[in-house]
């Protein structure tokens, strides 16, 4: 398959005259100016550009969009925690990721950084979608035991895993620093030891980082600050 447009290669650069040949699912070709065989799809006036990459997204919060008007406290507890608790219902989970996914397509996304519930079948659905439509995706459970609706704490964690046929890599999410005890993040920094080899980066770091905000999540608490908790956050 041949594609004619105008290609979006360099962000620093106006967009130029050219076109893109397919062959089955990969790029197998790029040139500038006019196709030398006659495009499958294309009349040259279009625009051709890679996938794009939501870098922070929070799957079960994307019927919540536009509810503004509240403080952050607010607006969790009326709207994000409710959104969150529907996903209790495997089902309902699984059409909202479907939903989600369909939408990034028809918007040329096609990949992801992304939060889910707590509850741990969101992560099985999101791969199970990976395997019908297959985005690349960065994701994982969001980690909290305190602080918080009680059927959306003490969910089990799901192992960390990498679905090659589904384009999913599992991530370490811990929710707000006041959202989660000092035992969790120590799993948290536990998990990331494991996967330093994978990371490429000192989990070192990433362990004094986690230690530093459960101190001063502990500090805001104890002292009552509002602007300290949003800070801790």
């Amino acid at each position: 398959m041949i594609l004619h447009g105008k290609l979006i290669l360099d962000p620093r650069e106006a967009p130029r005259p050219g076109w893109v040949r397919i062959e089955g699912d990969r790029i197998a070709e790029i040139g500038e100016g006019k196709p030398a065989e006659r495009p499958d799809a294309g009349d040259g006036g279009g625009y051709i550009c890679p996938g794009f990459i939501d870098a922070h997204l929070h799957l079960p919060q994307i019927g919540a969009i536009g509810r503004d008007g509240l403080d952050l406290l607010q607006w969790l507890e009326r709207v994000i925690y409710p959104a969150e608790q529907g996903w209790a219902d495997p089902q309902r989970a699984r059409e909202q990721i479907d939903r989600i996914y369909n939408r990034m397509l028809r918007t040329g996304t096609l990949g992801y950084a992304g939060y889910l519930t707590s509850h741990r079948h969101g992560l099985v659905e999101v791969i199970r979608a990976g395997h019908r439509r297959p985005l690349r995706a960065v994701v994982g459970q969001v980690l909290m035991d305190r602080n918080a609706p009680d059927d959306l704490l003490g969910h089990p964690l799901a192992r960390l895993a990498r679905s090659s046929r589904g384009r999913v890599t599992t991530s370490v999410n811990p929710r707000f620093a006041v959202s989660c005890t000092d035992r969790l993040l120590d799993r948290a920094c536990r998990t990331l030891f494991g996967m330093e080899q994978e990371l490429g980066v000192s989990t070192v770091y990433w362990h004094q980082i986690l230690l530093w905000i459960a101190d001063l999540a502990d500090y805001a608490e104890r002292v009552g600050n509002r602007l300290r908790l949003l800070i801790a956050n």
